[in-house]
């Protein structure tokens, strides 16, 4: 990573002097199109490691219009590849558990039958029960005084 700090104090030839790690894998060419961006900073030594005066005051002085933005990508500018496929589900009718249509019928074969019951409730109190006619006895017996 290459820091930059722009050097008006010194007088010399070149306003601008850029030191580059030896890993780096920038050209000139970068270098001088990065020189105008304000985020950069261009600095006199190598800063690998090193928390220098001038990273510090510029880390201090940072508010949230420095940092860069998060590029937005549209769903419709994202490559097919990265879109998941729809996947081939079946719901089992004893259990209600979803299967890929491969092993549907294998499960069938090996399901218990344990089938989701279907509960009846009471619009009054927390009375539940698994048929509706014993919900209906309920209601006429508990709540004959309030209207259905």
């Amino acid at each position: 990573m290459v820091e930059l700090q722009h050097e008006q104090s010194e007088p010399e030839d070149i306003e601008e002097e850029v030191i580059i790690d030896c890993d780096s894998t920038i050209t000139q060419k970068d270098i001088s199109a990065l020189g105008s961006d304000s985020r950069v900073i261009i600095v006199q030594e190598a800063t690998r490691g090193v928390f220098t005066r001038e990273r510090r005051e510029k880390f201090i002085n940072m508010t949230i219009s420095d940092l860069p933005k998060k590029e937005k990508f549209e769903k419709c500018l994202r490559p097919l590849e990265e879109l998941s496929k729809p996947v081939d589900q079946i719901r089992c009718a004893n259990c209600g558990i979803l299967f890929k249509s491969s092993l549907i019928a294998k499960h069938e074969f090996l399901c218990q039958g344990q089938r989701k019951k279907s509960k009846f409730g009471c619009m009054y109190c927390s009375f539940t029960h698994d048929y509706l006619q014993e919900l209906e006895e309920h209601i006429l017996k508990q709540h004959s005084k309030n209207k259905l």
